[in-house]
């Protein structure tokens, strides 16, 4: 089967690229779940995988005028990197129609063709998705987020402009995201708000994918690390953890933070303040594995008591397991059972329920903490790998051709009106 996907995902080697080209330095979450949604169907012999990539630039945090068409592979993925003016209005207008003529183009020859595109991004994924439908091919989209919560969770201070362009923005999504063949959720609430027209869906976290060298600490380095990776808000709970971390006063222990968000600001204020708390930017993802693989800890502070939650699996969790490290996190509604045992939990989420289990946690042994992460490891190793995440991808496109072949033979022979 033919896989073509629409998203700002990048190969390796373009990404890193795109990262150092940046004036301000950000994450890319769904960078690494499709990349590795891809590898995933592409190790298949019998699938074959492109990609219409949008680079994931922006007037921003990118000073040309325009970004020109490309292209690479990556072993058995071949990227198409479309053109566009890089203004404020102007990107979406040409991403659209480079996404669209692209997206006609491959489609010249689409046997057993899917598309497959996230409604986040509506100027990409509409342009494919009618370029797809103009040919009679099946869609999918892989929803990661509802818009609503993606932009209000941020809470970054905008003009009034801003707001209704952001406004009009998540508008277009929500409509967008209610038109397609097939869904790849992440949670089963997720479904109940998108899948109004009950189209065939899976449910995936996302990917845990191996470390390529398991770090651990050296003996000679007493000093433990905690780390968080992730979006760097209030909202998130990350002020309450540095708080909680502060006030636990944990000897020999460190608190690293990764990423970029609205309470940056104030958190170089406490590092200042705190030798034991570090900000420490964004870094690539690839770099972050190692980071992740060699501490001690990885934290998840972010609140569950906010609605939101129940319609998001936070990537970072899958992240976390598969670095081998334990994982400590609250109980986000989003988490399925399953996972319960392979990791700590934020029972109570206050200031102090936060301190108390910090300095749990802190007081057992390099052992203790070990064997939780090996096990945690193992279990997503072994059960949410690309590979297996993928033949369910694959399954469900195979599932909605048969039965829209299926639906024009009974229409031919007049079973159908």
């Amino acid at each position: 089967m033919r896989f073509i996907f629409a998203s700002t995902t990048c190969s390796e080697k373009t990404y890193k690229e795109v990262f150092a080209s940046r004036t301000r330095q950000m994450i890319d979450p769904m960078q690494k779940f499709l990349l590795q949604i891809m590898r995933g169907i592409a190790a298949d012999p019998d699938n074959t995988v492109e990609s219409i990539s949008v680079k994931p630039v922006s007037h921003s945090c990118y000073r040309g005028k325009k970004v020109d068409y490309s292209s690479d592979d990556e072993k058995d993925i071949s990227f198409k990197y479309v053109a566009f003016r890089n203004g404020i209005v102007s990107r979406f207008i040409s991403t659209y129609l480079s996404v669209y003529n692209k997206t006609k183009e491959l489609l010249k020859e689409h046997d057993q063709t899917v598309i497959i595109t996230d409604p986040l991004n509506p100027y990409i994924s509409m342009a494919a998705r009618r370029a797809a439908q103009k040919k009679g091919v099946k869609t999918i989209a892989i929803i990661t987020d509802l818009p609503l919560f993606a932009s209000k969770m941020k809470q970054r201070k905008e003009n009034l402009f801003k707001r209704m362009l952001k406004t009009a923005f998540e508008n277009i999504s929500n409509n967008e995201a209610r038109k397609y063949d097939a869904y790849i959720f992440l949670t089963d609430s997720m479904n109940e708000a998108v899948n109004t027209r009950k189209k065939p869906f899976i449910v995936i976290e996302g990917t845990a994918v191996s470390p390529e060298v398991n770090f651990r600490r050296s003996p000679q380095n007493t000093e433990r690390v905690f780390v968080y990776a992730g979006g760097v808000y209030e909202k998130y709970g990350v002020k309450r953890l540095v708080d909680a971390f502060c006030s636990a006063q944990l000897e020999n222990t460190v608190l690293n933070i990764y990423g970029d968000g609205t309470y940056v600001d104030e958190l170089k204020n406490v590092c200042n303040n705190m030798p034991s708390v570090h900000y420490c930017g964004c870094v690539l993802n690839t770099e972050l594995m190692a980071i992740e693989s060699a501490a001690d800890l990885l934290i998840n502070p972010r609140f569950s008591d906010e609605e939101y939650t129940k319609y998001s699996f936070p990537s970072k969790t899958l992240e976390y397991l598969s670095s081998g490290t334990a994982v400590l996190s609250t109980k986000l509604k989003g988490i399925p059972k399953e996972y319960e045992p392979y990791l700590f939990w934020f029972d109570d989420e206050s200031l102090n329920g936060m301190i108390q289990k910090l300095r749990e946690i802190n007081a057992m042994s390099d052992n203790e903490l070990r064997t939780k992460g090996s096990i945690g490891q193992k279990f997503v190793l072994d059960n949410k790998n690309n590979i297996v995440q993928a033949k369910k991808i694959a399954e469900l496109s195979r599932k909605i051709r048969l039965n829209h072949k299926f639906c024009g033979i009974l229409s031919a022979t007049g079973f159908l009106t």
